[in-house]
């Protein structure tokens, strides 16, 4: 006798095969039978009515690294269906050490948690003993290991920085990352070379890992951000996954056949590439990302300074309304601040604008809305 079984349901089993009435049986707490009609003996039944039971759905970009040490039971993933998280994009959970910890731990602080691991295997630990409803695999982020070791900070490394950098992705490689992940629009990932990241993937490949890339460009520069991805697996020899593939920007709609011609074409070469798309058209991502990437380097406090200053906020004025060569402009890619609109905020002082274009918030603050 089974556990429990769930009947009159709408199976889809993740084959591709088509939806089919049947049930599901449970027995000590897995999975035990999948079958179609038919009558089955069990200590609880659940009648699904003809509701869709399936396999959990991967969340193939998620950014619940401190989210599951703050709430374990993860119910906004679990009552969508998500049972599998994959984690660490752009920066990781692990190695932090060095100049990555005072923002870190200022963040964990502000979620009421305090950090004690330093290594991505010593999380994994945490997260082990805390306990969790969901299944998690993680990247190591390229901009965390640099973080860790050179700050946010533009430049090259020096040979001894990127050798220390390529010790600990091996680190956190051995400690069960998947492969390496960046975020090439986010500092201090954008402040990365396309051979800094060859070297860093390269040793994410020696123990059979993938290199997964938010890429340079989602807007006019798009064909030149997606070769690099490319190019970076080729020359580390480890398969590319490219995250929300899309083509931004309402003036690119309609490209987006040529870039999967630049995947087929890798693909024809014998280079493993991959890519994921979400159904809409829009995008996430904080607001001081409508800054162009030299306000953005060094401390939070830094970068306020510099808002602060008249001066630079003049300049950010100018290089919003015209571009500048080689940052994707996002406000110009929505079509304009109404295209910007406010998600979620810190302070409660601003929750009034949780919902609101951008255009409109600068109309109740009476102000424009760079400022």
């Amino acid at each position: 006798m089974y556990d429990i079984v769930i009947v009159h349901a709408h199976i889809v089993d993740g084959t591709g095969s088509p939806w089919y009435e049947g049930y599901v049986a449970v027995k000590d707490g897995k999975i035990a039978a999948v079958g179609r009609l038919g009558t089955v003996a069990a200590k609880r039944i659940i009648e699904a009515n003809g509701f869709v039971v399936a396999p959990g759905f991967i969340d193939l970009h998620s950014h619940s690294d401190f989210a599951l040490l703050a709430d374990a039971k993860a119910e906004s993933k679990i009552r969508q269906g998500v049972t599998t998280e994959i984690i660490g994009e752009a920066e990781s959970a692990g190695p932090v050490l060095g100049p990555a910890l005072p923002e870190l731990d200022k963040e964990l602080a502000a979620m009421g948690l305090k950090r004690s691991w330093s290594t991505l295997g010593e999380y994994f630990a945490v997260l082990q003993k805390h306990g969790m409803a969901v299944n998690i695999a993680s990247y190591v982020g390229s901009g965390q290991v640099r973080l860790d070791v050179m700050g946010n900070v533009n430049g090259t490394p020096t040979a001894v920085e990127l050798d220390k950098m390529k010790a600990l992705v091996d680190q956190a490689m051995r400690d069960g990352a998947i492969g390496l992940s960046a975020g090439l629009i986010y500092p201090p990932n954008s402040f990365a070379t396309t051979d800094e990241l060859v070297e860093l993937a390269k040793v994410a490949a020696r123990y059979g890992g993938i290199y997964t890339s938010h890429i340079r460009d989602e807007g006019d520069h798009e064909p030149e951000a997606l070769r690099e991805a490319i190019e970076i697996g080729e020359r580390g020899r480890l398969p590319v996954h490219i995250l929300h593939f899309k083509m931004a920007g309402k003036q690119n709609w309609g490209k987006i056949g040529d870039m999967t011609a630049l995947i087929q074409a890798a693909r024809n070469r014998g280079i493993d590439v991959t890519a994921d798309q979400y159904p809409y058209v829009a995008g996430m991502t904080g607001l001081q990302m409508a800054l162009p990437p030299k306000y953005l380097e060094g401390t939070h406090q830094e970068v306020v300074s510099r808002l602060r200053d008249l001066k630079s906020r003049e300049e950010i004025r100018k290089m919003i309304a015209v571009g500048v060569h080689g940052w994707e402009n996002h406000v110009q890619g929505t079509g304009g601040w109404h295209g910007v609109m406010v998600a979620a905020v810190q302070k409660p002082d601003n929750k009034q604008y949780e919902g609101k274009r951008m255009d409109e918030v600068a109309q109740l603050m009476g102000k424009d809305p760079v400022d």
